[in-house]
């Protein structure tokens, strides 16, 4: 290995050495790119479900004010639409569950009680 390396041509070694370096450059940056990515994917996740949960609050409101069951039912199946809501609950001011909406795919779960 040693005698190839040293017939090598001096623009060959140059080049090998570019590339190699290239390459690690490369690979590094993808890497950083990456976490980058998986971080910011997380925390606008986080901030779109917090979103979600600000509008179901406003929505619901005055249907816990008036104890309408039915309506707050219907206002948490709207949650339905983002497969990332398991479990969505409304509560009333005394902390009691008033209404809860589970995944038809996750049977078994319950809405966590508050506090």
């Amino acid at each position: 290995m040693r005698y190839l390396i040293s017939n090598m041509p001096l623009r060959w070694k140059l080049t090998a050495v570019t590339v190699l370096a290239t390459m690690l450059t490369l690979t590094l940056s993808g890497i950083g790119i990456v976490m980058y990515n998986v971080q910011t994917y997380e925390a606008q996740k986080a901030s779109a479900i917090a979103s979600e949960a600000e509008i179901l609050a406003s929505s619901v409101t005055a249907a816990l004010a008036f104890d309408d069951t039915e309506a707050t039912l219907e206002y948490l199946s709207a949650v339905d639409a983002n497969p990332e809501i398991v479990v969505a609950a409304a509560y009333n001011s005394a902390g009691e569950l008033v209404a809860s909406n589970v995944r038809p795919s996750k049977e078994g779960r319950e809405a966590p009680a508050r506090g």
